[in-house]
């Protein structure tokens, strides 16, 4: 073989923009072996390249994967608002979530007794103001607003009492009579940390929902009056989807020791703060927490007679739900009611957390991955909230151990998992992260320049500008998700100084599958060559 000899220096001069620590590289595989540009035989067999391009738009919202008893209610006041009805659907779930108290527990597994979820849900609506958000979660809250007016009431009479009780004890010398303990608290808005661990500090540990019709004033308030760039408040947030005791030191507020700092969180988001999440370095797992819905467009309204058979129902749940309380030992102190799942629910749940796994161990997307993690939980979230509210529906008073989740429930919840929850979060981590568009660029550059192998430096970065100028950690994350979605597999036998693949070998299938797309970049390719290239003449003609 004829011997490669190579003067950097000399190309240096001449091209000052080339890689020299590629070439020197280039250069000993050269001197080394021919580089074959074939692929290894048996390394794509049976890989089919994914459709990367897909903008992925969640499917309609399926109202019959509701809780039966909600779904008139959905259907109907949705139709009437002209709104999508995932924003009234999923905020009717939060609000059948808050009224049920902290002490109702699911225990998903059939073994594990010490695990348990509440049900604690937090729910973001995405969409433009045209989108309806506001009155779609305010029809869907408006039994708790009234709930929770008549409980304020109730504790101003209460307080009342005690404050003349106090008075007259005052007169007598005595001590004066204990707090009150059994404030009722259902809705809080706009509360700082401190205020909201004040009000959970004197009411019942049951939890609260906290009700923000913009998440990011939300997001924005958090340590607003703090100084030294440090959070103070984002963990104690991240503390309240769990849920437990919680102590708050402030300084001229003194030490909250609060029983159970628990909220179940529901506002709207606009699309602009997609931007703020893709900048976003917090990987705290904020937004995982939540049911993020992408809302569609509003549609020409229907003037009808309401259905108030369905309203009625709806109110009378959330009002029964919200008046369960745990049942109490023979101290008077309360017990946890402890749900348990049916052999066919516990069967569904088994095969959710196995799909949940994978999502969080293999998908490429770290933010969605993160969410993955979390989806088993919410399952089991879902679970205790589709059961309660189809308890209460059938005539119960009070939610009982020995009645078991059924598998009937957990079709349902699993649907609204499959068709709601799991695409909106495909579709929002998607656009949250910045390494998807990048490997959507690089894909596209793979089809039009039809390469069967390539190089990184030399090839991918020269002839894709978004790949040139990406983050290491955006370039890696990308080639990564490349290699997921079965278009490419790293070249083991030629790596650089650092041990990362010099080229990659391209999934022969991708030109077949995607030969349409190929001719459109192309296309797209050409004209923009063809705009520019006339955009110089005309410069050129304007200064003849």
């Amino acid at each position: 073989m004829k011997k490669i000899s190579m003067d950097t220096s000399k190309l240096a001069k001449t091209n000052e923009h080339l890689d020299l620590e590629q070439l020197a590289i280039d250069a000993k595989i050269a001197n080394s072996k021919h580089v074959s540009r074939m692929s290894p035989p048996g390394m794509f067999d049976d890989v089919i390249p994914a459709d990367i391009f897909y903008d992925f738009e969640p499917p309609a919202f399926p109202v019959d994967a509701l809780p039966i008893p909600f779904q008139a209610f959905v259907a109907d006041q949705s139709e009437l608002m002209g709104t999508d009805p995932a924003l009234i659907g999923v905020a009717a779930l939060a609000a059948a979530a808050a009224c049920l108290d902290d002490r109702i527990q699911i225990q998903p597994k059939r073994f594990v007794t010490k695990y348990r979820e509440s049900a604690r849900l937090w729910v973001a609506p995405i969409g433009p103001p045209s989108t309806k958000k506001s009155p779609g979660i305010s029809a869907a809250l408006a039994p708790l607003k009234k709930i929770n007016a008549e409980w304020l009431e109730e504790w101003g009479k209460i307080m009342c009492t005690y404050i003349k009780a106090s008075k007259e004890a005052k007169a007598r010398g005595d001590d004066p009579p204990p707090w009150p303990s059994n404030l009722r608290r259902l809705i809080v808005s706009d509360a700082t940390t401190e205020a909201l661990g004040s009000i959970l500090n004197k009411a019942m540990p049951r939890g609260v929902l906290v009700y923000r019709d913009e998440l990011s004033g939300w997001i924005g308030g958090m340590d607003a009056y703090k100084s030294g760039g440090k959070s103070v408040d984002r963990p104690v947030w991240l503390e309240a989807y769990n849920g437990g005791s919680q102590q708050i030191d402030r300084i001229g507020r003194g030490h909250l020791n609060i029983e159970n700092f628990s909220v179940t969180l529901i506002g709207g988001i606009q699309p602009q703060v997609i931007e703020t999440l893709r900048k976003s370095t917090d990987e705290d797992g904020l937004w995982q927490r939540f049911i993020i819905v992408k809302v569609r467009k509003a549609v020409a309204e229907q003037d009808r007679v309401p259905d108030e058979e369905a309203a009625r129902v709806y109110e009378q749940i959330l009002r029964t739900l919200s008046d369960i309380k745990p049942p109490v030992n023979f101290l008077g102190r309360p017990v946890d009611v402890v749900v348990k799942l049916s052999d066919e629910a516990n069967a569904i749940r088994e095969e959710r957390a196995a799909f949940h796994l994978t999502i969080a161990n293999e998908h490429p997307n770290q933010k969605l991955s993160a969410a993955a993690g979390k989806w088993s939980g919410l399952f089991a979230r879902l679970l205790l909230v589709y059961h309660c509210i189809e308890a209460v529906a059938d005539g119960a008073k009070f939610i009982d151990n020995d009645v078991l989740v059924s598998g009937a429930t957990a079709g349902r919840v699993a649907r609204l998992m499959r068709e709601v929850i799991i695409p909106n979060a495909l579709s929002f981590y998607s656009d949250a992260d910045a390494s998807a568009g990048l490997c959507r660029d690089m894909a596209a550059t793979i089809l039009a320049k039809g390469w069967e192998r390539f190089t990184v430096k030399r090839q991918l970065n020269r002839s894709c500008k978004s790949a040139a100028n990406a983050t290491p950690f955006e370039h890696k994350a990308a080639l990564s998700q490349l290699e997921t979605f079965g278009w490419i597999q790293a070249d083991e036998n030629r790596l650089d100084t650092d041990g990362r693949p010099v080229g990659y070998f391209v999934n022969p299938e991708v030109g077949q599958k995607f030969r349409q797309r190929r001719e459109d970049e192309l296309k797209r390719r050409e004209l923009v060559s063809e705009a520019i290239a006339q955009n110089v003449a005309d410069i050129r003609q304007e200064r003849e």
